[in-house]
C-alpha cells in the first residue's frame, strides 16, 4: 500500500543533494504479508521472500518513468529506509521502503505500477501480472505534513 507521496525539487543532504529535472515524486511504499492468506498448516515461522518487482510512473498518457537513481541516492544520504522489496517477512510483518522518482513538469494523473519481474507470472491464470488481468495501479496523491496512512 502507498503509505505518503510528497513532491520537492531537492533531496538529501548538503553532501548528498539532488535536484529534480522536474519534480521529485518521493513514494513511500509499505509492502505486509496478510497471515489471513496463508494455509493454518503453513509453520508461522518461515519467512516468504517476495518476488523480484518492478516499478513504474504511468502518466495519463501512458508514459513510463522510472526511479530515479540520484533521487534515490539522495534521499538514502538524508537517512530514508531504502529496505529492498525482497526483503523476507513472516506472516504479520511489514516493511516501508521508499522510491523516488523524477517527474517531468506538467505530468497529469501519475500511478504507481508494481509488477513482478518473473515471467512465468505474465502466463498464470488469475496472476495481478498475467496478460489476462487489468493492470492495478497506485493513485498518487502528493500529500504535506502527515503521511497517510492506509492500513493492511
Amino acid at each position: 500500500s502507498i503509505e505518503d507521496v510528497a513532491t520537492t525539487k531537492t533531496l538529501g543532504n548538503p553532501d548528498g543533494e539532488a535536484t529534480a529535472a522536474g519534480t521529485f515524486y518521493v513514494v513511500k511504499l509499505r509492502t505486509w504479508f496478510d497471515p489471513k492468506t496463508t494455509a493454518s498448516w503453513r509453520p508461522k515461522e518461515i519467512p516468504l521472500i517476495p518476488p523480484a518487482r518492478r516499478v513504474v510512473i504511468v502518466d495519463a498518457e501512458g508514459r513510463r518513468y522510472w526511479p530515479s537513481l540520484a533521487g534515490l541516492n539522495a534521499a538514502r544520504s538524508s537517512g530514508d529506509a531504502m529496505i529492498p522489496m525482497t526483503t523476507p517477512l513472516r506472516p504479520g510483518e511489514f516493511f516501508t521502503t521508499t522510491l523516488v522518482f523524477d517527474l517531468p513538469a506538467g505530468v497529469e494523473k501519475p500511478r504507481l505500477l508494481l509488477t513482478d519481474e518473473d515471467p512465468v507470472t505474465f502466463l498464470l491464470i488469475g496472476h495481478e501480472s498475467s496478460i489476462f488481468h487489468k493492470q492495478v495501479f497506485f493513485a498518487l496523491t502528493a500529500h504535506t505534513g502527515a503521511a497517510l496512512r492506509v492500513q493492511p
